[in-house]
């Protein structure tokens, strides 16, 4: 029986091999009635002997239409057994030349087999990776969740549709955690398509870190999440689409021309205050954002503002008054006691924001080395010249050409927060909360209740 096998298994591979190597057309090589224990494959003919141990193929054919007499048939085999080799009664030319084409078409064969298989079982792998991947991506955005809420999974082919396969015409930022991009969604909502860099791991860490915080989290001063997709390589993150920049590109960037009036300034540092206070002291767990400054302050269609960029954000440990971790976040903006002691605590965002309000009565830069070597971190700067009782020459001439006294005034005492914000020393810094609330009631100096109510509608 196992004989047998072998034999069908021979001839099933010298059938493929023929037809290779002789171009039968399609369908061509068909299979003879059974002859002994078994099946004979056209274009092969038995001799008489058929039915012995040894079987007698004798004859093969190009194509059985074009051959009228069977004894004109060209002699391939004489004898064959498993343990005799092929024996041919034909010209040796003839015989070398069609022997090379079988062997060639049988190994072609195999090499095609293979090559398949190789192909499907490396697709095979890496849908399995894929698929393990985002398992594990969507089991590190639940950790931690005490909210329930879940972002909405998009699919990566949804997402590069909706980005035209994320062309670089649909480019709005770049940075170390990866890029963003415009784009559309199947029912015309437009959207921001945050990416991870490609094989960045902390990259990718930032990104995940950032839904999952933002999938606890609602309020009006907060980006809005949309959903995330974790089945690419990289994964994405879809937010609103804030078409108006940010605040950096407002006080000394591109769209720094006209300049921001002092009352959008007030309000867009008091809707700020609130989305950081929310965080600290809504948020359960409290959430420690960890990278404050005014290129992650994003300003909608009526200019308010929305902190975005989650990635670098901790949630806090219960019972504990701060989360020991290594020092991460931006230079002219980082607490240097957090810097110092590794203990992030609600009051390192708070002296973040500090420096925001510098950048807004100064509409500088919060590092710039064409100040001179003294005056580089304009914390630094701001804090020398208040020392020296002259703070309003450090305020926008921009902002105090026109401005009344009362404006003035308002000036000043945004800028009296924003160092007591930067203090030293954490415990003597405002908490956010207690920071929105006193500018809101610079705001109510400067515009009356009226005019809050208007910026805030």
């Amino acid at each position: 029986m196992a004989s047998s096998s072998r034999c069908a298994l021979f001839f099933f591979f010298l059938e493929v091999a023929v037809a290779i190597a002789l171009l039968l057309p399609s369908g061509h090589a068909r299979v003879c009635p059974p002859c002994g224990s078994t099946e004979v494959p056209y274009p092969l003919s038995t001799a008489d002997g058929c039915g012995d141990p040894d079987y007698k193929i004798s004859r093969i054919a190009r194509a059985r239409e074009t051959v009228a007499d069977p004894t004109t048939r060209l002699s391939l085999l004489e004898a064959w057994s498993s343990v005799q080799v092929f024996l041919f009664g034909v010209d040796k030319i003839k015989l070398w030349s069609l022997t090379w084409r079988i062997v060639c078409g049988l190994g072609g064969a195999l090499v095609v087999a293979a090559a398949g298989l190789f192909a499907y079982r490396r697709q095979q792998r890496i849908r399995q990776a894929r698929e393990r991947l985002a398992k594990e991506r969507e089991e590190i955005l639940n950790a931690n969740n005490s909210s329930g809420r879940t972002a909405k999974n998009f699919s990566g082919r949804e997402l590069r549709r909706a980005t035209a396969n994320f062309s670089r015409d649909n480019l709005l930022g770049a940075g170390g955690y990866g890029e963003v991009y415009r784009g559309v969604l199947a029912d015309g909502t437009v959207v921001a398509v945050k990416c991870a860099k490609l094989g960045n791991t902390k990259s990718t860490d930032q990104v995940l870190n950032e839904v999952r915080v933002l999938s606890q989290v609602n309020h009006r001063s907060l980006v809005r999440l949309l959903g995330c997709c974790v089945d690419l390589e990289q994964p994405l993150m879809v937010y609103e689409f804030i078409p108006n920049g940010t605040l950096a590109d407002h006080l000394h960037g591109a769209l720094s021309r006209p300049p921001l009036p002092w009352r959008q300034r007030l309000a867009i540092a008091h809707q700020t205050a609130e989305g950081i206070a929310y965080l600290h002291s809504s948020a359960v767990p409290p959430i420690y954002h960890r990278d404050i400054k005014s290129s992650n302050i994003l300003l909608d269609e009526r200019l308010r503002g929305k902190v975005s960029d989650f990635g670098l954000s901790r949630l806090a440990e219960q019972g504990l008054s701060h989360v020991s971790t290594c020092a991460q976040g931006t230079l002219g903006y980082l607490d240097p006691e957090y810097y110092r002691n590794y203990q992030l605590t609600d009051k390192s965002d708070v002296y973040s924001f500090g420096v925001v309000l510098l950048e807004l009565l100064t509409s500088q830069r919060a590092i710039d080395f064409g100040r001179g070597a003294d005056d580089v971190n304009l914390a630094g700067h701001v804090q020398r010249a208040a020392d020296e009782e002259r703070l309003m020459d450090v305020v926008d001439q921009a902002l105090q050409g026109g401005a009344t006294r009362l404006e003035r005034d308002t000036m000043k005492a945004l800028g009296l927060l924003a160092l007591g914000c930067l203090e030293e020393r954490r415990q003597n810094r405002p908490s956010m909360k207690e920071v929105a609330e006193e500018i809101e009631y610079i705001m109510n100096i400067e515009a009356g209740n009226a005019g809050l109510k208007d910026l805030e509608s």
